[in-house]
C-alpha cells in the first residue's frame, strides 16, 4: 500500500498512530528510511513516483518542483513499510544551495531528534551530463561533506536517463565517473554503491530493496555535528564546504565589481552617458549578488534550536490552516446529510399515503415501488462508472459526478462523462484514459501504451464502441454495438470473457486489476430489476479488504474499479440483498475517501429529489 505522508518540515510532532513518523529510533524494525538526494533535474521525484507508485510532482525542465522535504511511503510486502524522502535538490533557478541545505538540514535534524534515522541515501546523477560540470562537482562535495565517511557505506549512487543516451556512449561516462577518485571513485572506495535506474519500476525498486535490507540505520555527519555537537549549520563540514565556495564565489564579484567601478569612472571622465549606466547596472548587479552572499552566510548561522523552532512555526501554520479547512467542509458534509435525512423523511411519508394495490399473485406492491438499481439505470444500461489510479478517481453516478482527475474532463461539448477508464503511462508519467459523452461520442489519450487497442478502434471506429476497460501492462478489454469485441489479456480472463459472451450476454462491470487480477460482472442483455448477475473474479492476493464473499448476497456487482498502480485500492457499487445499491471503498488516501463518501451522498440526495419532483 502506497501513501504520500505530507512532511514539509521535519517529522510533525503528533502524527495518527498508525504512521510510523510517530516512532521512536526505528522502533518498528520493518520501517525503512531512505533519502533521496541529487542536482535539480536529476530525476529525484521521477524516481520515487516509480518506485513508490504514487504521483510526484515532476518537473520537465530544470526549475525545482521539490520546495520542501516530502515523505512517501509504500508497503514493500505486507510486513515492511519503506519510506522515501524527496528533498529539494541543488543548483536550484530560484533558491540558492544555502536556502536548500537549511531545508534538508531542518528534515535531518528534526528526524534525528525524533529518533527517526537514515537507513540509506540514493544520489542520483544525470547519465545525459557529458561531463561533471562545475555546480555538479560542487554539490557532489558538499554531498560528501553532508553524510560523512561513515555513512558513505549505506550511500547508494545512481544514474539516470539511460533512456536519453545511447548505451555505449553512456556506459563511458559511467565510467569515468567510477574511476575518477574526484567524482565517484573516493565514495566507491568508503563503501559506496552504483546502480543504473532505467525509468522503470523494477530497476527503482531493486536499488531500494537493497538499502532497505540493511536492518541498522546510520546517522549522517550532518545530524551528528548539529544535534550531538551543538555546531551551527555553517560549522558543520557540509556547511564549511559550502562557505568556502562562496566565499570563492564573493571574491570573484568583489574584483568584477572593482573593475566594473573604475570603467564606471573612465565613462563618467569622457561623458559616455551610455556607458555609464549600462556600467552602473552592471556594479548594482554585482552589488546585489555579494550581498546575497552574505545574506547567505547569516543563513549558515543557524543552530539546531533554531531550525527546530521555525519547523515548529511552520507546522503550527499548516495544521490551523487544515483544522479551519477541516471545520468547513464538515459544515458542507452535515448540510448535505441532514437534507439528506429530510428528503429520505419526506419521501417516506409520501410513499406510505399513497393507495397500495394488490397484483393478480396477490403481492402488495406499492404505485411507486422501485428500487435504486432499477431508478440508477441509464439509457445505455451502465448504473454507475468508476475510475481510480494514484488516488486520483472519477465516480459517474445516475445523478452525480465528481472527479479528483484533471483528465479526461466532466463535460465535452456540453455533454456530461459516462463512462471512463484509466490504463498505463505511454510516456513518463503521462497516463492513459478512455472516456464516453453520450451525445458527443468518445474521447480519449492512449498513445503508445494500447496500440492494439487503438488499431482495433482505427478499424471499427469509437462511433460503435460500447464498453472499454485499461488495465496494466498494455491489457484492456473492449466491445462495440455490433456485438465485435476484442481483448488483450491473460487465457484466464480471455476464458471468462468467452462465457460471458455467450447465449447473448452482455458485460455488466469489468475491472482488470493489479498483477493481473480481475473483476468480471455479466448477465443478460434485457436488464430487469430480478436478474441475478453472475461474477468472476480473481484478486491473486491482492486488494485484500475487498471481501468479495458479501458481493454474492444480492444481484452482485455493477460497477468496481481496480487500481492498477496500487494493489490494495479499489470502489466498488454493489446491489445488496434487498436490491439497494451499495457502495465499499478502499482507498490508503483519506482525502480521496472522503470526496468518495460526498460524491455517493449527493448521488444518494439527488436521486430523492428527483423522486420528489415526480410525485
Amino acid at each position: 500500500m502506497a501513501q504520500h505522508v505530507r512532511c514539509p518540515y521535519g517529522p510533525p510532532l503528533e502524527r495518527p498512530t498508525e504512521s510510523p513518523l510517530t516512532h521512536t529510533a526505528n522502533d518498528s524494525p520493518n520501517d525503512v528510511f531512505i533519502a533521496v538526494m541529487g542536482v535539480t533535474g536529476s530525476g529525484k521525484s521521477s524516481f520515487i513516483s516509480r518506485c513508490s507508485g504514487k504521483v510526484v510532482k515532476v518537473g520537465h525542465q530544470l526549475e525545482a518542483c521539490t520546495t520542501h522535504v516530502d515523505v512517501y511511503a509504500y508497503e514493500v510486502s505486507p510486513v515492511q513499510t519503506v519510506y522515501l524522502i524527496d528533498t529539494p535538490g541543488f543548483d536550484d533557478t530560484n533558491r540558492s544551495d544555502t536556502e536548500v541545505l537549511k531545508e534538508i538540514a531542518r528534515w535531518l535534524v528534526a528526524s534525528y531528534k525524533g529518533k527517526i534515522l537514515l537507513n540509506g541515501i540514493i544520489y542520483l546523477h544525470r547519465i545525459t551530463d557529458i561531463r561533471m560540470q562545475g555546480s555538479a562537482r560542487k554539490n557532489l562535495l558538499m554531498f560528501r561533506q553532508l553524510c560523512g565517511e561513515n555513512a558513505l557505506k549505506r550511500v547508494v549512487l545512481v544514474t539516470t536517463m539511460w533512456d536519453k543516451v545511447p548505451e555505449d556512449e553512456a556506459s563511458k561516462r559511467e565510467k569515468e565517473l567510477i574511476d575518477t577518485p574526484e567524482f565517484w571513485g573516493w565514495m566507491l572506495e568508503k563503501g559506496s554503491s552504483c546502480q543504473r535506474h532505467y525509468n522503470t519500476e523494477d530497476s527503482a525498486r531493486i536499488i531500494v530493496s537493497d538499502l532497505a535490507s540493511h536492518a541498522v540505520p546510520v546517522t549522517t555527519a550532518l545530524q551528528a555535528q548539529m544535534v550531538d555537537e551543538k555546531k551551527k549549520l555553517g560549522e558543520t563540514s557540509a556547511g564549511q564546504e559550502l562557505q568556502s565556495e562562496m566565499n570563492k564565489e564573493k571574491a570573484k564579484w568583489a574584483q568584477e565589481r572593482r573593475e566594473i567601478e573604475d570603467q564606471l569612472r573612465l565613462a563618467i571622465e569622457q561623458r559616455d552617458h551610455e556607458a555609464e549606466e549600462m556600467m552602473r547596472e552592471e556594479r548594482d548587479r554585482y552589488t546585489k549578488m555579494i550581498q546575497k552572499v552574505e545574506n547567505d552566510t547569516e543563513t549558515l548561522k543557524a543552530t539546531m534550536n533554531k531550525l527546530l523552532a521555525e519547523r515548529d512555526e511552520r507546522v503550527a501554520e499548516m495544521e490551523t490552516m487544515l483544522k479551519l479547512q477541516q471545520v468547513e467542509y464538515n459544515k458542507q458534509l452535515a448540510g448535505i446529510r441532514d437534507r439528506q435525512s429530510q428528503l429520505e423523511k419526506e419521501n417516506a411519508e409520501l410513499l406510505a399515503r399513497q393507495q397500495p394495490k394488490r397484483s393478480s399473485k396477490g403481492r402488495l406492491l406499492l404505485q411507486e415501488d422501485q428500487s435504486i438499481m432499477s431508478r440508477g439505470r441509464n439509457n445505455s444500461g451502465v448504473h454507475y462508472s468508476l475510475a481510480i489510479r494514484h488516488g486520483d478517481f472519477v465516480c459517474i453516478g445516475p445523478h452525480y459526478t465528481s472527479s479528483s482527475a484533471k483528465q479526461p474532463e466532466e463535460t465535452k461539448d456540453g455533454c456530461p462523462i459516462k463512462l471512463v477508464s484509466f490504463g498505463d503511462t505511454y510516456d513518463p508519467l503521462v497516463w492513459s484514459w478512455i472516456a464516453h459523452y453520450p451525445g458527443s461520442g468518445w474521447s480519449e489519450q492512449l498513445g503508445l501504451a494500447y496500440q492494439g487497442l487503438w488499431n482495433d478502434i482505427h478499424g471499427r471506429g469509437l462511433k460503435d464502441l460500447e464498453l472499454c476497460a485499461l488495465g496494466p501492462d498494455k491489457t484492456y478489454y473492449a466491445k462495440w454495438k455490433t456485438g465485435h469485441w476484442t481483448a488483450n489479456v491473460s487465457e484466464e480472463i480471455k476464458k471468462v470473457l468467452v462465457r460471458a459472451h455467450k447465449h447473448g450476454g452482455v458485460i455488466k462491470a469489468i475491472a482488470l486489476g493489479y498483477g493481473g487480477s480481475y473483476v468480471i460482472t455479466w448477465g443478460k442483455a434485457e436488464y430487469t430489476s430480478e436478474m441475478l448477475f453472475e461474477t468472476s473474479m480473481d484478486l491473486k492476493g491482492y486488494y485484500g479488504n475487498f471481501n468479495h464473499q458479501r458481493w454474492f448476497r444480492g444481484a452482485g456487482i455493477t460497477a468496481v474499479a481496480l487500481d492498477i498502480s496500487n494493489p490494495t485500492d479499489y470502489i466498488l457499487v454493489y446491489i445488496n440483498s434487498s436490491k439497494k445499491a451499495s457502495l465499499a471503498r478502499y482507498i490508503s488516501n483519506n482525502k480521496s475517501q472522503e470526496e468518495i463518501n460526498e460524491w455517493w451522498l449527493r448521488d444518494q440526495l439527488h436521486a430523492l429529489e428527483n423522486k420528489l419532483e415526480k410525485m
